[in-house]
């Protein structure tokens, strides 16, 4: 990923995302890619969540990592199910 080898060779104190369904599509993911930023004291900054490394700000950070989750794999069920009812109407 870009943003973790500009992190690895450059001094930066913060990365700032616009929200975490940016960040990650998957739990995952979540655990796995704040990994090296937080290793080099690069303190992750949402837009528009409050996160931060108090017990409260990592259990939202949680929350709102498995909504990202729900969302991607709701909307990837949905384009599925959109594509086999056009798909349906289209053979008739």
């Amino acid at each position: 990923m870009l943003v973790v080898a500009f992190i690895a060779a450059t001094r930066v104190q913060f990365c700032i995302v616009h929200g975490l369904d940016r960040l990650a599509r998957n739990r995952a993911d979540d655990v796995s890619i704040p990994q090296a930023p937080l290793a080099a004291g690069v303190t992750l900054v949402s837009a528009i969540e409050s996160i931060d490394q108090t017990p409260s700000g990592m259990l939202v950070h949680d929350i709102m990592s498995s909504i990202a989750e729900f969302y991607s794999r709701n909307l990837a069920t949905e384009v599925t199910n959109f594509r086999r009812t056009d798909e349906q109407a289209h053979t008739k």
